[in-house]
């Protein structure tokens, strides 16, 4: 296989370019990581997604003429250094506050935000707005829970916008954990509270759930990933519906599970470990659940399976 060294070249500068905010991040604010780890993880999924995205957009065609490239980083730069600045400025002004959840708010808002609009500069300067307007999906992700965080900022601990979803995520989890860890699990719900707790003889625990956790970042990257999977595709309106609709199951299930298991844990071997679960482990379930989904349809496309197709083959290898 022959690979094009300018067109490699140019990957590697736009990847760099669209990384810079980024490494920003990490190098000038250190501090800020742990207080807003959640929007630091959510900005790398975010940042991934495009980079991919963009390599499978750009594959069989020109990038960008390369006499652009030293004013775009040029650009990139300026911007960058203009977002150091006034990251470091609303650093300086939150970090005397003493709520943790507002500061820790505002820099993701701020972080998912500016780098939404960071994106969609790159990728209209690199490629031109028609064929920069597919990225739009993908930066979409980073947009969208912008406008999550500064709504909950704008009306603290409301719920109003998913409350439907923290109702299935708590009386989901409280009966998929009953169900599972043979636990005896019981909730509450009332006003924009919603609790679920875990007991087992005389000890017990409990967390309230918040839009976050409730599913609402999963679903946002199961519909952004989806979108772009199956976008240009061949595959029909009727079978793409019927996907979304399992997916959405699946990841509201996989949701479910996780807070249910995350009090468990937390009861039977100690709240560090519900917590290392919390911060970490989801993250690479949920992953291999989308690569898992992903698969299946694949698999189902390629030789045209309808699902009790695939359900009668598999049936039939385990009677065997």
């Amino acid at each position: 296989m022959q690979v094009d060294l300018d067109k490699a070249q140019d990957y590697a500068i736009l990847v760099l370019l669209a990384l810079l905010p980024g490494f920003s991040i990490l190098f000038t604010s250190l501090e800020s990581f742990e207080t807003a780890w959640f929007g630091r993880g959510l900005l790398a999924i975010g940042l991934v997604l495009y980079v991919v995205h963009f390599i499978d957009a750009t594959s069989k065609t020109p990038i960008v003429d390369t006499k652009k490239l030293a004013i775009l980083a040029f650009g990139c730069s300026a911007a960058t250094i203009v977002f150091i600045v006034a990251r470091g400025h609303l650093i300086s002004t939150l970090w005397p506050l003493s709520q943790r959840y507002v500061s820790q708010g505002w820099l993701s808002a701020f972080d998912l935000g500016y780098y939404a609009l960071y994106l969609s500069f790159l990728s209209v300067a690199a490629l031109g707005a028609r064929r920069a307007l597919p990225l739009g999906i993908s930066i979409s992700y980073l947009a969208i829970n912008a406008a999550a965080f500064a709504y909950d900022l704008r009306y603290p601990f409301s719920t109003s916008f998913v409350w439907p979803l923290l109702l299935v995520a708590t009386l989901g989890a409280q009966g998929v954990g009953t169900l599972m860890f043979a636990s005896e699990y019981s909730s509450y719900v009332g006003g924009n509270t919603y609790l679920l707790k875990i007991a087992q003889g005389d000890s017990s625990t409990g967390a309230i759930i918040g839009w976050p956790c409730a599913g609402f970042t999963g679903l946002v990257l199961f519909g952004t990933l989806f979108t772009i999977f199956l976008s240009g595709t061949a595959v029909t309106a009727r079978r793409k519906a019927l996907y979304a609709a399992l997916g959405v199951g699946g990841t509201l299930l996989l949701n479910m599970w996780r807070i249910a298991f995350i009090l468990y844990a937390s009861l039977t071997w100690g709240w560090n470990i519900g917590e290392v679960f919390h911060s970490i482990g989801y993250e690479l379930v949920f992953i291999a659940w989308l690569l898992a989904f992903m698969g299946l349809v694949v698999l189902l496309e390629t030789r045209r399976l309808s699902l009790g197709q695939l359900w009668e083959g598999v049936a039939s290898r385990l009677r065997v």
